[in-house]
């Protein structure tokens, strides 16, 4: 009979031990997942500047275009 306690002691010191394991295993698996949510977050809010920025580029070279066609039209008048 007491090796039988003894032995189910011993069964439910191991269970113990596996259920540390496993919360911590959870809790770092957690850990990963919210840095991740951020990191794609900043991703995210990263690209969005990049468009917002490439949008800006694009408005300029439009600009720049219709400058361009001006300047060329003034140098026209001038030719000899």
């Amino acid at each position: 009979l007491k090796e039988g306690l003894d032995n189910i002691a011993s069964l439910n010191e191991q269970m113990d031990a596996s259920r540390e394991n496993v919360v911590k295993s959870m809790e770092d698996v957690a850990s990963v997942s919210t840095e991740t949510a951020a990191a794609s977050e900043e991703v995210s809010a990263s690209a969005e500047e990049v468009n917002a920025t490439m949008h800006t580029l694009n408005q300029f070279t439009v600009e720049l275009d219709d400058i361009a066609s001006h300047l060329t039209e003034a140098i026209d008048k001038f030719e000899l």
